[in-house]
């Protein structure tokens, strides 16, 4: 495996091996959900639903480009969640003055 300097060129470290953590949670083109969260010393970001353009294995970082408009680039992994319309999905229910036999 290649080893990589530090900017001192003193000590040599090994490069990293690979884990099954390395391992991108979403392929490029998976429609995610992304989270609203707050980043010190930026504005809010708002997060939504979106289709990843490009994944960063080394960084853990994704860009997203989002489905109502604009993009964003290097969301880490842990903001990105897997099927977007899986939470808040309404149960049909049957109407409530629906009597069976009736008609």
């Amino acid at each position: 495996m290649p080893s990589y300097c530090d900017r001192s060129s003193e000590y040599i470290f090994e490069a990293p091996a690979m884990t099954s953590e390395a391992v991108p949670p979403f392929p490029v083109g998976a429609l995610v959900s992304v989270a609203a969260r707050m980043v010190v010393g930026k504005p809010p970001k708002d997060g939504g639903v979106g289709k990843i353009t490009r994944v960063d294995v080394p960084a853990r970082t994704l860009d997203v480009r989002y489905v109502l408009g604009g993009r964003e680039r290097d969301v880490g992994w842990e903001h990105v969640s897997g099927d977007p319309y899986a939470t808040g999905a309404r149960k049909k229910a049957a109407p409530t003055n629906f009597v069976p036999g009736e008609g």
